[in-house]
């Protein structure tokens, strides 16, 4: 009985609701105005048009289907976006490593005996003090950049 009562006293004050009405006016200094309810004097009432806009009619199984089916396609090609990316990282990664271990090794033989270059007629040109903590400066600088993370 409560909500019976409830519901009823509930539709009662939207019935003027729906038949709100919509006024419009000009004040002194010329700007537009709207509203519910009207000034003293100089108001206007709108007609508004019925509204007579139907539901869109729900979607048929075949576009349901053409739909559910773009959109497993969207994820696929994520997927696979996805996947070629990390095939990628995962590849420049083994790169890195590669990279890292070989300047290690270069760097330990550098440091444990001399350094010497072949030169084009096949005779070997022993480095300087100089040149040699150069290179090892390089191959520091070469693991720091390659070895991060290891």
């Amino acid at each position: 009985m409560f909500k019976t009562g409830t519901l009823l006293i509930l539709l009662c004050t939207m019935i003027p609701l729906a038949n709100a009405k919509v006024y419009t006016w000009v004040d002194d200094q010329g700007r537009t105005h709207f509203g519910d309810k009207p000034p003293a004097e100089g108001a206007n009432q709108l007609k508004l048009p019925k509204s007579t806009t139907a539901p869109a009619p729900s979607p048929s199984a075949a576009e349901r289907r053409q739909t559910r089916q773009r959109m497993l396609d969207i994820y696929q090609k994520d997927r696979e976006a996805k996947k070629a990316e990390q095939a990628k990282a995962k590849q420049e990664a083994k790169k890195l490593r590669k990279r890292c271990a070989n300047a290690r090794d270069q760097l330990e033989r550098y440091t444990q005996s001399a350094i010497y270059e072949n030169s084009e007629d096949g005779e070997r040109r022993w480095l300087s003090d100089e040149e040699r903590e150069k290179e090892i400066a390089g191959l520091r600088k070469a693991i720091k950049q390659n070895c991060k993370g290891e």
